[in-house]
């Protein structure tokens, strides 16, 4: 039997190819999106992260067909996504950083929903919003925007896409709600699907994510899976700035210092420290985690 594109992408493990990908809102002189080339693959736990205004939210309408590029080519799971296919529709959940819900209750929210997700798996549902403390029989109108974003979040998971795609989930939640958030996404995640999220706090996604892209001006710095990074880069505090120091950050107890992992073994991550790294000198860190060859 002949497999369609969509298998192909499977057999390959490439869940996101983009080549070359660009785009400029109309009035701007330079590419918000600018020649992205970019593969992912299946089961992955992925970081975003950059800035507001480093192009996270427009790269995410482009990979859910929100936004067509005009130049280069995007495909997930196959497809087009602006082409808007009901099979990829179907398989993929974004999660948008404005949450917008419709005047209805949860319940009939869900019944006219969740038809559009075939996978939808409404025990899922149910647990997650007890445990997020949601009243079932709430108006989604009136709940605060903390509540708003869990019960998408909620109806996201249980949609059991392919792909979910999120953009500053933590943003309008507390403290304890977003150590819950991390703890939930971690629960289910399995090799069967991917999670990207975007954040510009590092602090919200470090320990969750098995893999980051780092984004800066509409170009992405860095493409990399977390063991890769302290495999190869080691992370320590220092009283002084050592000799071999790559980059380092003052802090109150000395500096926060990374250095070539030459002792082949591995230590802990720093995200932060990382992404301080490869945002001020991409070249430096790019030539340390990857020979000099581009994210």
């Amino acid at each position: 039997m002949d497999m369609s594109i969509y298998d192909l992408f499977w057999y390959a493990n490439i869940m996101i190819s983009l080549k070359e990908m660009s785009f400029t809102y109309p009035g701007l002189e330079a590419s918000f999106i600018d020649r992205v080339n970019l593969e992912l693959g299946s089961g992955i736990i992925c970081g975003l992260l950059g800035p507001n205004g480093a192009g996270k939210s427009t790269l995410f309408k482009l990979l859910s067909g929100l936004l067509k590029p005009q130049n280069g080519s995007c495909k997930v799971l196959g497809s087009s996504p602006f082409q808007r296919n009901p099979e990829f529709l179907s398989d993929l959940f974004i999660l948008p950083e404005e949450v917008f819900v419709p005047a209805l209750s949860l319940n009939n929210y869900v019944k006219i929903y969740a038809r559009f997700y075939p996978k939808y798996d409404d025990s899922v549902f149910r647990t997650l919003i007890g445990e997020l403390g949601i009243d079932h029989n709430k108006q989604l109108t009136t709940l605060s925007l903390g509540q708003k974003k869990k019960f998408m979040l909620s109806f996201g998971i249980a949609a059991n896409t392919t792909l979910l795609i999120m953009d500053e989930p933590a943003s309008g939640l507390d403290i304890p709600s977003r150590k819950q958030l991390k703890n939930i996404l971690a629960r289910h995640h399995s090799e069967s699907r991917s999670f990207i999220i975007s954040s510009h706090q590092v602090g919200d996604i470090e320990g969750l994510i098995n893999s980051a892209i780092i984004i800066l001006s509409g170009t992405i710095l860095l493409n990399i899976g977390m063991e890769e990074v302290i495999r190869k880069l080691e992370f320590s505090v220092e009283k002084n700035v050592p000799d071999d120091c790559l980059y380092a950050e003052a802090t109150s107890n000395g500096y926060s210092v990374v250095r070539k992992n030459n002792a082949d073994k591995e230590g802990r991550l720093d995200l932060g420290l990382l992404y301080g790294f490869v945002t001020t000198e991409p070249d430096k860190a790019r030539l340390a985690l990857l020979g000099g060859q581009s994210g």
